[in-house]
């Protein structure tokens, strides 16, 4: 059979991190210590997304979702008032529309792009719509302009989820440019990685006044929860080292045990509870390493896309985007799925698996988001099938090869 990879090839196991990420990490450690702050770098880091995105506005949240709550709160919406989103979705979106007082409404995905269905988009628009949620999953782009057609028509905010998208274009214009405003996430399995954190950019004036407010009243984040995040990087870099001998996957348990890792979806979060860090303020200290980042991205977007090249051109399965699209990660159709990732995984490569369900991760509770079984037939099929696969900057291009000649071994069995 395959032989076994004895260095583990992850596609969520801290992706982005790299040597300096880490130092930077344990340095911000030692400055949070000594109560060394410096608020400039949140200025730096609003600077950089209002001068990428041409936007005069950009605030700052503890996460993507903390973004998308507060700003649905800004917009002033009757309670009950319907969100479209699609579904192949994180729990993250859904909460932050309940949250709100609104009410999430899910549109069925287009099979050959895994983003929202035009057609059913149409379907799903009712009176009480006010908004229009469109993600582009994995970094594909959505069929933006012509969603945009329709939320014109239907006098809705277009808010673009741009999660999966940072740097990604369609048709020469950026991702996050199109919608009335768009969000961010700075997780730990996203463009970049603060670990936790997120942004909101807008041109609109009006709601910047409300995001301001909504900006000024967060929380100081407590010490506890920024060491939880300013330890991640240094934790999972050097477990991932020792993954082969058992010692790395043994301190990643340890730590978690002794509550010294959070996990990116608590569990009140799977039964539509708010966690409290939704309502803290986010940290110059993860800033910091939101900006040493950002730094790299134009690095982190082109090896994606030679590494996306690579998947393209050797694995026998449908194809999603095309050459310029910049992947968060790969996805792939196999009428196998669960016997691929459970032999990958003893061959010592750990692939993607999201999505698993309509809304991720695994035992979200349904009822709790007004899903329906059935509402979303192509979600529903596509999430036996959907595999992804690694593109971050830790993935060699010899890597990407032999995952390539390991899911073609498998992928027709």
């Amino acid at each position: 059979m395959f032989d076994l990879i004895k260095k583990p090839i992850t596609t969520s196991f801290a992706p982005n991190v790299q040597g300096d990420d880490v130092t930077l990490a344990l340095q911000q450690v030692l400055s949070l210590m000594f109560k060394s702050k410096n608020n400039q770098f949140i200025n730096t880091l609003k600077e950089w997304f209002c001068s990428y995105y041409h936007v005069k506005h950009c605030f700052v949240f503890s996460s993507g979702r903390a973004a998308l709550y507060y700003l649905l709160k800004s917009l002033n919406l009757e309670p009950g008032s319907e969100i479209v989103v699609q579904a192949l979705t994180c729990v993250a979106v859904p909460n932050s529309i309940i949250w709100s007082g609104l009410k999430p409404v899910y549109v069925d995905v287009d099979k050959k792009t895994l983003n929202m269905d035009i057609d059913d988009l149409r379907k799903k628009i009712s009176q009480k719509t006010k908004a229009i949620i469109i993600q582009h999953t994995f970094g594909i782009p959505a069929e933006i302009k012509m969603i945009k057609q329709i939320a014109d028509r239907n006098n809705l905010i277009l808010i673009e989820d741009c999660a999966h998208s940072l740097g990604g274009t369609y048709q020469g214009q950026k991702l996050g440019s199109f919608g009335d405003v768009a969000f961010f996430s700075f997780g730990r399995d996203k463009m970049i990685s603060s670990v936790f954190g997120g942004a909101i950019v807008t041109k609109n004036s009006s709601l910047a006044k409300k995001l301001a407010i909504c900006e000024n009243k967060l929380q100081q984040t407590p010490k506890s929860f920024l060491v939880k995040q300013l330890l991640f990087n240094p934790i999972y870099y050097f477990s991932l080292l020792l993954y082969p001998i058992i010692i790395g996957r043994i301190i990643i348990k340890l730590c978690f045990k002794i509550n010294l890792l959070s996990k990116a979806v608590y569990n009140e979060e799977k039964i539509g509870k708010m966690p409290q860090f939704i309502d803290y303020r986010f940290s110059p200290f993860l800033a910091k390493l939101a900006l040493n980042q950002l730094l790299k991205i134009d690095d982190f977007n082109q090896h994606r896309r030679q590494i996306a090249d690579i998947y393209t051109k050797l694995i026998k399965s449908d194809n999603f985007g095309d050459e310029i699209t910049i992947f968060l990660r790969y996805p792939i159709l196999l009428n196998n799925k669960n016997h691929v990732l459970t032999q990958a995984k003893k061959n010592g490569i750990y692939l993607g698996d999201w999505y698993s369900t309509p809304i991720t991760p695994i035992k979200t509770d349904f009822n709790a988001f007004f899903y329906i079984l059935d509402s979303c037939p192509n979600a529903e099929e596509l999430v036996h099938r959907l595999i992804n696969l690694p593109t971050h900057i830790n993935i060699k291009p010899d890597e990407a090869k032999k995952i390539c000649t390991f899911i073609n071994s498998l992928s027709f069995k």
